[in-house]
């Protein structure tokens, strides 16, 4: 039995809802929805096939984080949050 049949939703009232508009053009939601669902899961920024050789990097922005994925020279492959240190530090 997989979670979503051992937890069934506990918010019936919400049922045919309709999603309005709002929730696509709303900062407060967005915030919400970053807050509470994006920053809990598994978020794929990138493929390593889109950075096959030593130095290809990737910049993706997800919310309002950046990253800054990189090829090593090892073939490794390394992902940094894309911020100055001096204005982290500062």
């Amino acid at each position: 039995m997989g979670y979503a049949e051992s937890n069934p939703w506990k918010k019936p009232d919400l049922v045919g809802t309709p999603i309005t508009g709002e929730r696509y053009t709303a900062l407060q939601f967005m915030r919400l929805e970053w807050d509470h669902i994006w920053t809990k899961v598994w978020l794929l920024v990138g493929r390593t096939s889109e950075i096959p050789q030593s130095g290809d990097f990737l910049v993706e922005e997800i919310g309002p984080e950046s990253f800054l994925i990189l090829r090593q020279n090892d073939g490794s492959v390394r992902t940094f949050y894309n911020v100055c240190q001096r204005r982290v530090l500062a």
